[in-house]
């Protein structure tokens, strides 16, 4: 939050800076208020009149710096919640792919919605109602002590007992709002997987389990919110009624400054605005001191320092070509794959064939670092892999899956990932994936929306994009896991042909069956 404030230095100042006008006013006006009371009593109206004019434009003084100083805030949540944003972003920079995997969806749309709003509630609002109420605090406690010292002192000791009492609640503070994140992470995750599954309901006529399942997960998240509530409520209803003690105390205190003499009965209407705004304001900044420091929690996803690697021009490229040797792998106690050894030189084409679940995808995924090397060795240009960065090997080799992601943006941002590109280029690449002519049957063409899911096009046109998208980034090696399989025989054979004759690339077709039309084209094929 420092560095935050400090970045946006400018705009908090003028925050401060007009808060403390405003600050000032009210005190200002209750001071003039004291001085009404003891007007009347004298029976001077006229100067009683002028001092109520001056008081009424104080007021209204206070109110223009009240939404100058909201208009600065508002600008300056803005420029620090973009920063967080960024922030968040930043961190999936140098997030491999078997970290972001290592979590699910959930756990990050929770970050940057619900965190963020928590964030923004309990970090930003309580840093801002601080700072109000501290200028505020400090100009009614000035005032008081102007009025006599007894007070001052009698103040100065509530305000002790009242800011310390709560700090005992604390851990167990921060505790909860950890775990509202985490109950938040979860009812996003399992709502999204049950949208997702939405149709599975609606085709086996179960719609009343999905209402079952949801309301179960929306239970769940309400109870936990319910008992974060009363926690929250019995904290606030102690500073409160703590609150309401000093300010009786210090009505006492005053009470008896004036049966001695100390001070006019004026004073009375004075201070009882003045302790009303000093305790209101103590009560405020301690309820927000909470409240910000349970918070500071929630923003170590923010917090950490842009470690992002800037790569120059001189990228490493796979010059010869992929080397296994006796690689296995196991999940859990279950060996998936055992002494599988192959090659791949750079310009060749092959193929890896196998039943389904024999560990195919899984090798594909130990040659993009996706997954560990735990047993044999795997050599890229006679170097070890381990030490080959992953985003480098993500640089040589274009990875085609199955079921591939489509963005909700058009085809043609789909295909170049949002990227300016030649429309020679554009147009070459469709015609390998033999897209141009589903583009031209298009009344948008290129610029068709791709709806929530891509539940607007098929699977095999899903997979002639993704094709398309791993050929316009001009990698050496296209490694397709089952990347035609939704394709009916005619077009998976043609562009299955079209690749595999291009002497630019590398091709690695993975898959339980090959076309006899295909094998003969063909370096080598693999078997598991």
């Amino acid at each position: 939050m420092k560095k935050l404030v400090l970045k946006h230095w400018a705009l908090n100042i003028q925050v401060l800076i007009l808060g403390a006008l405003a600050s000032m006013l009210m005190v200002v006006s209750s001071l003039i208020l004291a001085k009404v009371l003891d007007t009347l009593i004298l029976g001077d109206f006229i100067n009683a009149l002028i001092q109520v004019g001056i008081m009424l434009l104080l007021w209204a003084l206070c109110n223009c710096c009240g939404y100058l100083k909201t208009k600065s805030k508002a600008r300056a949540y803005e420029k620090m919640q973009r920063d967080i944003y960024e922030e968040l972003v930043y961190t999936f920079f140098n997030m491999q792919l078997s970290e972001f995997d290592a979590k699910k969806t959930g756990d990050y749309i929770s970050i940057f919605t619900n965190d963020m709003n928590q964030i923004t509630a309990n970090v930003f609002d309580s840093f801002y109602a601080i700072v109000d109420n501290l200028t505020l605090l400090i100009f009614s406690f000035t005032a008081l002590a102007n009025i006599h010292i007894y007070l001052a002192f009698y103040t100065i000791i509530a305000f002790l007992v009242l800011y310390f009492a709560p700090k005992l609640f604390d851990k167990q503070n921060e505790k909860y709002n950890l775990a509202l994140s985490k109950e938040n992470a979860e009812f996003t995750d399992q709502i999204k997987d049950q949208l997702a599954g939405y149709p599975v309901y609606e085709l086996y006529q179960k719609k009343h389990i999905f209402k079952k399942r949801v309301m179960c997960y929306v239970d769940k998240l309400l109870n936990f919110k319910c008992r974060y509530s009363y926690f929250q409520a019995l904290i606030s209803y102690l500073v409160d009624y703590m609150g309401i003690l000093c300010q009786l105390g210090s009505t006492f205190v005053t009470a008896v400054l004036i049966g001695m003499k100390y001070v006019s009965a004026g004073v009375l209407l004075s201070q009882g605005n003045l302790t009303g705004m000093f305790y209101s304001s103590a009560i405020t900044v301690v309820s927000s001191t909470l409240k910000f420091r349970a918070s500071k929690s929630l923003l170590k996803h923010a917090d950490k320092q842009r470690e992002v690697l800037i790569k120059t021009d001189i990228q490493k490229r796979i010059q010869e070509g992929i080397v296994i040797q006796h690689l296995a792998f196991t999940y859990g106690e279950k060996t998936v794959f055992k002494d599988f050894s192959a090659e791949f030189k750079i310009g060749n084409k092959y193929a890896v064939l196998g039943e389904s679940g024999c560990g195919k995808t899984t090798i594909l995924k130990i040659l993009l670092k996706i997954l560990p090397c735990e047993k044999g060795h795997v050599f890229v240009d006679h170097e070890d892999i381990c030490d080959w960065d992953a985003e480098d090997l993500l640089k040589n080799i274009a990875y085609i899956e199955q079921s591939p992601y489509l963005f909700q943006a058009s085809i043609k941002d789909n295909i170049t990932l949002f990227e300016d590109v030649s429309e020679t280029l554009l147009k070459e690449v469709l015609e390998r994936c033999n897209l141009s002519a589903f583009i031209q049957g298009l009344d948008a063409g290129l610029e068709t929306m791709i709806g929530e899911s891509a539940k607007t096009i098929s699977g095999g046109q899903k997979q002639r994009i993704a094709i398309a998208r791993a050929l316009i980034q001009h990698k050496k090696i296209i490694v397709m896991d089952e990347a035609t399989s939704a394709l009916d025989q005619k077009n998976s054979i043609e562009i299955e042909k079209r690749l595999l004759s291009d002497p630019e690339l590398t091709v690695i077709l993975v898959s339980h069956h090959l076309s006899d039309e295909i094998i003969p084209l063909l370096t080598q094929c693999y078997y598991l």
